[in-house]
């Protein structure tokens, strides 16, 4: 995967052309998907080697980079995210990643402190979030979007919807009060306010969103510095203020 990395990454005309000839946008969501299948299995096991961790160091990276580089590929080349985008992986990013709050089960203690990071991660979750903030970045780069990624963007919102996406959020931070899953819940509205997805954010003021925030906050004070967007989402309602970037 890294040799197919380096050369996609490349942006070049010539293999672009051929990567749009092989599918390539199918054969990378089919990829990404066994590489999931393969990592929630390992995800049900009780201490995992350590090779798989490094195996998935590695990993991660690269899917994040190709999926990144393919969708901030030029208009010309947008027949390999239609490809992509064809093979339903929206569906199932939201049907089998975003709701896995799984974790690697190893011994960390024996680790270096690059793996700490994954002690605490939702290793699926904290993809398929990932993913979206991509999507989102590149639909708010007005010069540099094209109606597909328009309609790429359309495709994540209409999914959250069907989802109940962001209900089943503010739902787990009430239910929970504390901890790393509505920590990730936070750190994914925190992303949502940051980059001002305004339909969302129209949808968490109608759920009043705000309420779960502070709730969250009387849990743990420590919020408001780890994620400013929600305090300062938090201080516009208070004050009648509709929320704009």
């Amino acid at each position: 995967m890294n040799i197919i990395y380096i050369i996609f990454s490349k942006n070049d005309i010539y293999y672009n052309k051929l990567f749009e000839k092989i599918k390539f946008g199918v054969l990378l969501s089919e990829l990404f998907k066994i590489q999931y299948d393969t990592i929630s299995l390992f995800l049900n096991q009780e201490n995992i080697d350590t090779s798989v961790l490094d195996n998935y160091m590695a990993e991660v990276k690269i899917r994040l980079g190709l999926f990144e580089t393919m969708i901030k590929l030029p208009k010309q080349y947008d027949e390999i995210k239609l490809q992509f985008l064809q093979t339903d992986f929206v569906n199932y990013m939201f049907k089998n990643m975003i709701y896995d709050f799984r974790k690697f089960k190893t011994d960390y203690k024996k680790l270096t402190l690059e793996f700490l990071s994954f002690k605490t991660s939702f290793i699926l979750r904290a993809e398929a979030i990932s993913f979206l903030n991509i999507i989102f970045k590149r639909n708010n780069n007005i010069n540099g979007r094209t109606k597909l990624d328009c309609f790429i963007y359309d495709e994540i919102i209409r999914n959250i919807k069907v989802y109940n996406f962001i209900a089943n959020e503010l739902s787990l931070i009430k239910k929970r009060g504390r901890g790393n899953e509505v920590m990730s819940s936070l750190a994914f509205f925190n992303m949502i306010i940051s980059n001002n997805e305004r339909e969302i954010i129209k949808n968490m003021n109608l759920l009043n969103a705000a309420d779960y925030f502070i709730y969250a906050i009387q849990k743990d004070n420590t919020i408001k510095k780890l994620y400013p967007f929600i305090s300062e989402y938090i201080n516009k309602v208070e004050k009648g203020i509709e929320y704009e970037k």
